[in-house]
């Protein structure tokens, strides 16, 4: 089980857990929108809905 926010891994099959530090919050930003390129594309049309 892997929880990115938090910084843990866990391997289930031999019940050890890991810890790492956590991604900033733009990096979890990044991978919940599918990656760079969708990321780029919402934060210009949050920009554009914002300036009009």
């Amino acid at each position: 089980a892997v929880d990115l926010p938090g910084g843990k891994i866990k391997n289930l099959s031999i019940g050890m857990a890991f810890t790492a530090s956590p991604y900033p919050e733009f990096m979890a930003e990044l991978i919940s929108a599918g990656g760079l390129i969708e990321y780029t594309k919402k934060r210009i049309a949050r920009r554009t809905k914002l300036a009009i």
